[in-house]
């Protein structure tokens, strides 16, 4: 499994709050930007990796494993779209919280 920075910040966040597994209060707290069928993915994906302590990951600067899923993937990864700033800044947030992703 691939996570980049910001998901492994979400991953933790989502720990945190376990609530957020309602997807409608997930999406709200993501700002209404991914559809049901994502935070669906990114729920089974975060089960897989809290169920099974021997999963193994590692973490990539672009596409991973939740990205791919996604329905934004293609504009998230065009530097000359507007969302790849976005997904940039919060890598670069996360890395700030967690060194050890650089």
């Amino acid at each position: 499994m691939e996570l980049r920075p910001h998901h492994v910040l979400g991953y933790l966040g989502y720990i945190k709050n376990p609530k957020a597994n309602h997807f409608a209060e997930f999406r709200k707290v993501k700002g209404y930007f991914h559809s049901d069928k994502l935070v669906k993915h990114w729920i089974k994906t975060i089960k897989a990796l809290h169920e099974n302590p021997n999963l193994k990951f590692k973490y990539v600067p672009g596409i991973d494993t939740v990205c791919k899923k996604c329905e934004h993937s293609r504009e998230c990864h065009d530097p000359n779209h507007r969302y790849y700033k976005i997904v940039k800044d919060a890598d670069q947030y996360a890395i700030k919280w967690m060194p050890e992703l650089k």
